[in-house]
C-alpha cells in the first residue's frame, strides 16, 4: 500500500509526474498538482485508489492533470471524513476517463458525495456504486437527500451503470407492491451533470414485486439530472421477469392442447369404405399402433401489455389394445392409450419495456423453455353411420426453464391434467354405391378441461406463485371428407376442415411478491386446415395433416401446425 502525499512537495513547481497503480496495487490519500506541474494518473487491473481525508484541509481535494480509471481499478472515494461521518471529496481533472472501472460510494451511508471538476467520459463496463434509500427522497435541490450524489460540472459522455446498494453492500431490492413502490420511490437526482449532454448513465434496480425501479434523465435548464423512476410515460415499469413468470402457465397450456388435439389430428381417418380390406375392421384384429409428429408456430399478444412466440415440437406413440365389435349394431370401440414427448420454446415480451425510464423498441424480456412428457387413455367409439365418440384423459409431467436478463436461470417442475370429449357425424352429399368414391360433411364439436399445477420458486429476488391454472376450451367444427378407392382393396383420404375455438376461462392470478397479475388474451378464434391419407401397405396408413389459427379481433393470435403420422393394423 502506497501513503500518497502531494507530489508538488516531491518535484517542485514545474515537475512532470506519471502515477501508475496497478495489478492489485492500493494508495491511500489525495494528489495535488500545483504551478506549471503535471500529474498524469493511471489505476488500472483491479488496483484501488482510496481517498483518505486531511485534517489541514477544509475541502478534501485531488488536482490532476490527467486520470485513468481502467479495467476493474476502483475509486474508492465512501471513506469517512475525518469530522464527520460523511465522505466528501472532490477530483479536479479536465477529463475523468472510467473505462471498465468502478467508481464506489457505498459504505452504509446515504449523504456521501463525490464531486468531478471538469468532464466524465464511461466506456466498457464502468460502474458507479452508490447508496440510497428509497423511502425517504430529501428535498428537490438534494439537500437532505438520501442517497450518496455525484456531481459533474463538466459534461458527461459515454455510458457508466449506477448500481444502487444496500447497507450489506449488495443490489438493492425494494419490498413492497407496486402502489407501494410508486409512493415511496425517491426522485431526487443522484447524479448532476452542470452541462447537459448525451445519456451517459443507466441504472435499475428490481423490486420484491412487478416492478422495476429505473435511473432516467430529466434536462433543468442547462444541467442534466439523473433520478430513479418506476413510471415511463405514466406507464408502471415491470421487472423482465414479470412478464415471463406471467405467461409461462399459457404457453404451458397451449403445449398441452396440442399434445391432446382432435381425433383426426392424432389418428387420422379411421371411417373409410367398404371395400378397405380390414384396414379398420375387427375381426382378427390384434390392435392398432399409431405415432406422429408435430411442429407448430404460435404467437400470441396479450390485451394488457404482454406478448409470447415461439414453437412447439411433439413425438406421439399410441395402441388400440382392445378393439370390440358389436356385430349387431356394427359399431366398435377402440381402447388404447399412448405417450408423448412435448417441447416448448417461446420468446417474452412486454409492450411497454423501458430502459433509463423510456420505453424502447426492444420489447423482449426473456426466453422460456419446457419439456412435458405426458400419458394418454382414450376410447373412441365408432357407429355404423361413421358417427363417433372419443375420449380423452392425459396427465403430463413438466419441467419449466427460465431464462431473463440479470437473473439466474430458474428451474421449476409441474403437472398438467387434460379431459377431452370430442363428437362427429358424416353426412354423405352425393349418392353412391358402399364401394364408390364419395364426399360427406362432417360436423364436429369438442370441450376440453385443463388444469396446470406449477411448483411455486423463488429467484434470486422474488417469491413466485403461479396458483392452480384453470382452461376450459370448445371447438366446433366442420370437415369436409373425400374417400377414394386405391390399389389392393385400400383408401385414400383427403379432407378440408374449419372451426371455431374460444376458451370460456380466463387466466388465474400470478402472484410475484406481494403483488398479483395476469394477461388476458383473445378467447375467440378460427382454424382453416387439410389432411391426408394415404395407404402404404396392406395394413399400415401413411396421414398428415396441417391447420392455420388466426384470431378474429385486433389482438393476435396465429399459429401454424403439421402433423405427420404413422398407423398399423395388426392381423
Amino acid at each position: 500500500m502506497v501513503e500518497v502525499e502531494n507530489p508538488s512537495k516531491w518535484l517542485g513547481n514545474r515537475a512532470a509526474l506519471s502515477f501508475t497503480l496497478n495489478e492489485g496495487t492500493k494508495a491511500q490519500g489525495l494528489m495535488t498538482v500545483s504551478g506549471t506541474s503535471t500529474l498524469d494518473v493511471n489505476v488500472t487491473n483491479g488496483a484501488i485508489w482510496e481517498l483518505k481525508s486531511k485534517i489541514d484541509l477544509a475541502e478534501q481535494r485531488s488536482t490532476l492533470t490527467s486520470f485513468n480509471l481502467t479495467n476493474n481499478a476502483v475509486l474508492d472515494a465512501s471513506k469517512y471524513l475525518t469530522s464527520a461521518d460523511v465522505a466528501d471529496y472532490f477530483i479536479n481533472v479536465p477529463l475523468f476517463n472510467n473505462d471498465s472501472g468502478i467508481i464506489n460510494l457505498s459504505n452504509g451511508n446515504y449523504k456521501d458525495k463525490l464531486i468531478i471538476e471538469g468532464g466524465y467520459r464511461g466506456s466498457g463496463n464502468s460502474i458507479i456504486k452508490m447508496n440510497t434509500l428509497w423511502s425517504a427522497p430529501g428535498t428537490e435541490d438534494g439537500t437532505n437527500s438520501t442517497s450518496d450524489v455525484l456531481r459533474i460540472t463538466g459534461t458527461a459522455q459515454g455510458s457508466t451503470r449506477v448500481i444502487p446498494v444496500n447497507q450489506n453492500g449488495v443490489l438493492n431490492t425494494i419490498d413492497g407492491n407496486v402502489q407501494q413502490i410508486n409512493q415511496i420511490i425517491n426522485t431526487v437526482p443522484v447524479i448532476y451533470v452542470e452541462k447537459t449532454g448525451t445519456d451517459a448513465f443507466t441504472g435499475s434496480a428490481r423490486t420484491t414485486g412487478i416492478s422495476e425501479v429505473e435511473l432516467a434523465k430529466r434536462t433543468n435548464g442547462n444541467s442534466d439530472e439523473y433520478y430513479w423512476t418506476a413510471k415511463a410515460k405514466d406507464v408502471d415499469i415491470y421487472n423482465p421477469e414479470t412478464s415471463n413468470y406471467t405467461q409461462m402457465p399459457i404457453a404451458n397450456m397451449e403445449l398441452g392442447y396440442s399434445t391432446l388435439g382432435t381425433l383426426h389430428e392424432r389418428r387420422g381417418e379411421n371411417q373409410t369404405l367398404a371395400w378397405d380390406d380390414c384396414g379398420t375392421c375387427v375381426k382378427d384384429n390384434k390392435g392398432q399402433s399409431w405415432g406422429r409428429i408435430v411442429g407448430s408456430h404460435l404467437d400470441l399478444e396479450g390485451n394488457n401489455r404482454f406478448n409470447m412466440s415461439g414453437e412447439q415440437y411433439l413425438m406421439q406413440l399410441g395402441h388400440d389394445f382392445i378393439i370390440k365389435e358389436n356385430a349387431e349394431k356394427q359399431s366398435r370401440n377402440h381402447t388404447g392409450a399412448y405417450i408423448s414427448y412435448g417441447r416448448s420454446d417461446m420468446d417474452f415480451e412486454d409492450k411497454y419495456r423501458a430502459i433509463n425510464g423510456q420505453i424502447v423498441d426492444k420489447k423482449y424480456t426473456g426466453n422460456g423453455k419446457t419439456d412435458a412428457f405426458s400419458l394418454g387413455l382414450y376410447n373412441t367409439h365408432y357407429e355404423k353411420n361413421g358417427s363417433y365418440l372419443d375420449l380423452v384423459g392425459q396427465v403430463s409431467h413438466i419441467r419449466n426453464t427460465y431464462n431473463t436478463s440479470g437473473m439466474a436461470e430458474v428451474k421449476q417442475n409441474g403437472f398438467g391434467t387434460v379431459l377431452s370429449a370430442e363428437v362427429g357425424r358424416p353426412y354423405a352429399l352425393t349418392e353412391h354405391k358402399d364401394n364408390e368414391s364419395g364426399w360427406m360433411i362432417e360436423p364436429q364439436a369438442q370441450l376440453v378441461y385443463q388444469y396446470l399445477g406449477l411448483d411455486s420458486f423463488h429467484d434470486d429476488v422474488h417469491t413466485v406463485d403461479q396458483n392452480g391454472q384453470h382452461g376450459l376450451r370448445g371447438r366446433l367444427g366442420v370437415r369436409l371428407a373425400h374417400n377414394s378407392e386405391a390399389k389392393d382393396l385400400r383408401s385414400n383420404t383427403v379432407y378440408f376442415t374449419a372451426n371455431v375455438l374460444h376458451d370460456f376461462l380466463k387466466q388465474s392470478d400470478i402472484n410475484i411478491g406481494p403483488d398479483s397479475i395476469n394477461e388476458k388474451y383473445n378467447n375467440t378464434w378460427g382454424s382453416i386446415g387439410v389432411g391426408m391419407q394415404l395407404p402404404v401397405s396392406q395394413h399400415g396408413y401413411f396421414y398428415a395433416d396441417g391447420r392455420y389459427e388466426h384470431s378474429f379481433t385486433s389482438e393476435k393470435r396465429e399459429s401454424y401446425k403439421g402433423t405427420l403420422g404413422l398407423k398399423f393394423t395388426w392381423k
